[in-house]
């Protein structure tokens, strides 16, 4: 029931984002991601527990998965402010 409620907030998110910038769909993904992560930890049992607390690459799953959409948002956020609200391009906006 997870993974299909989260399928379908994945696609609610690609249509509500599908005319928008990429660094609006990268951070809609990543928010997503972290929601479903979040539910799925909150709702997760014992087996759910030691898969994510298995490591990879001396990094636990746990944190790895969260920091992935972490930085997923950041990444769309960066991107946005570089391309449209940084100093730089309002500047050459203004001229």
């Amino acid at each position: 029931m997870i993974a299909i409620s989260g399928a379908a907030l994945l696609g609610l998110v690609a249509i509500y984002v599908r005319k928008l910038d990429w660094q609006i769909k990268v951070a809609g993904a990543g928010l997503t991601f972290l929601i479903i992560f979040i539910i799925v930890r909150a709702a997760s049992f014992h087996h759910m527990d030691v898969l994510l607390g298995t490591a990879f690459v001396g990094i636990r799953l746990n944190g790895l998965l969260e920091l992935g959409g972490i930085v997923a948002i950041a990444a769309g956020a960066i991107g946005y402010y570089v391309r449209f609200a940084s100093p730089r391009h309002r500047s050459k906006s203004s001229e």
